[in-house]
């Protein structure tokens, strides 16, 4: 027989060994565990795959008999990719038809041509890139940096020679004549002392100079007369040049059918002598002016006439409505596509200078008709004529004068104030 004591103290033993079992199992078996759960969860080794080269680009400046072929081609791209590329940009743009001195940028991926992107007008670029097995072109506006910029001057020779000669950009002087064209005589008004003052924009693409833009306020002084002109575009859309009292100054006859811009053009913008204008009573105006010179039509209508005509040799009469015609004599020859029945704008050039006819040397002559009868071209009364800024917008068209006569006044070389990106118009 056991002592109860004896039992008791055994039966203690025996559950602090079955206790201590209990936990060498356990923690026995943990790492096990976690070595299984870490062998689960590892990823499977990674594949290795080939990454492609990334897209790079290469800019080229189009020179004098590049063409589309030879530039591709030089990239090493085959004729029939060359086609595929012209072909998807056909209804945007002819490649074939690629200017001199533009960049064109290439797509390359490594060594494989991708893509292109070309200015392809002055607003819009063609972008081309291949996509899965073939090329897709679109287009796509130029973003320019646009900063304003001034300039002055005196005439003391010729407009075009003291502007260039004082900095200017000759552009920048040819459409200042086109603004003013409906007032001043550019060929033969103006006189030494004139001054001028414009305000314009230069247009920069990734910060090179690229053009000028438009004029946005300007002023001519002529023959101690102000004109100035404002360029407004309301919320309409409708846009313009206006003077200060926001009338515009477009009207249906140019002042003179000489134009200084074509004029300029023709005579490689070299030194040309002064055209002299002599007023005949009762018949019209008689521009001295050297043979070829280009003759515009000072006012948009249809060829009433071209051909002979007695005295006056060879001739264009331009109906411009129920009231007004215009005739030009003594030409040279008449400008291709003119012919009887045809339309032409404002401003076209519809013929050169010569001395066909009853003529002493070369000259135009010009005539303006009213109803029939001779009218005096420079004292035509067409201030009827000019349209106004629409009450809508007068107010707007206030604040905008008030802005850009400030700038023009200033006299700086840049204003700040509109340093910022837009897209052209």
């Amino acid at each position: 027989m056991y002592h109860p004591s004896g039992i008791k103290r055994l039966a203690i033993i025996i559950f602090g060994l079955i206790f201590i079992s209990y936990f060498v199992v356990l923690f026995a078996t943990v790492p096990v565990i976690s070595s299984r759960t870490e062998t689960i969860l590892s990823p499977p080794p990674e594949k290795s795959e080939t990454i492609p080269p990334p897209i790079h680009t290469a800019t080229l400046k189009i020179k004098k008999n590049d063409t589309i072929f030879t530039l591709l081609s030089s990239f090493d791209v085959s004729p029939y990719k060359i086609n595929e590329v012209i072909s998807s940009s056909k209804n945007i743009y002819d490649l074939k038809t690629i200017k001199t001195d533009a960049d064109i940028k290439f797509f390359l991926e490594g060594n494989e041509f991708r893509g292109l992107k070309l200015p392809i007008d002055g607003l819009n670029y063609i972008i081309i890139e291949k996509k899965e097995d073939k090329f897709i072109a679109r287009k796509e506006p130029i973003e320019y940096k646009t900063i304003f910029a001034s300039a002055k001057g005196t005439i003391k020779n010729s407009l075009y020679e003291d502007a260039v000669s004082s900095g200017v950009d000759p552009d920048v002087i040819m459409n200042l004549s086109d603004i003013f064209a409906w007032e001043i005589d550019f060929t033969s008004e103006v006189r030494e002392g004139d001054t001028f003052k414009v305000l314009y924009e230069k247009r920069y693409l990734e910060d090179r100079f690229v053009k000028n833009g438009r004029i946005l306020a300007a002023q001519f002084e002529n023959n101690g007369k102000l004109y100035h002109a404002i360029y407004f575009k309301s919320k309409d859309g409708k846009d313009g040049y206006y003077d200060l009292n926001g009338n515009a100054l477009s009207r249906q006859f140019l002042k003179s059918p000489l134009n200084f811009r074509r004029i300029s053009s023709y005579f490689s913008r070299s030194r040309f002598h002064p055209i002299q204008r002599t007023y005949r009573p009762h018949h019209g105006i008689d521009y001295s002016a050297p043979m070829g010179t280009p003759i515009v039509t000072t006012g948009g209508g249809r060829i009433e006439f071209i051909g002979w005509k007695s005295g006056y040799g060879k001739v264009i009469v331009i109906k411009h409505n129920n009231t007004y015609k215009t005739m030009y004599g003594h030409l040279n020859s008449f400008a291709k596509g003119i012919k009887t029945g045809g339309v032409v704008k404002q401003g076209q050039v519809i013929g050169y200078v010569g001395s066909t006819g009853l003529s002493t040397g070369p000259h135009l002559h010009y005539e303006v008709r009213k109803s029939g009868t001779f009218i005096n071209p420079l004292k035509m009364n067409i201030s009827y004529q000019r349209v106004p800024v629409s009450a809508r917008y007068i107010q707007d068209f206030k604040g905008t004068r008030d802005d850009l006569m400030r700038g023009l006044m200033a006299g700086v070389i840049t204003v700040a104030q509109k340093d910022t990106v837009v897209h052209t118009d």
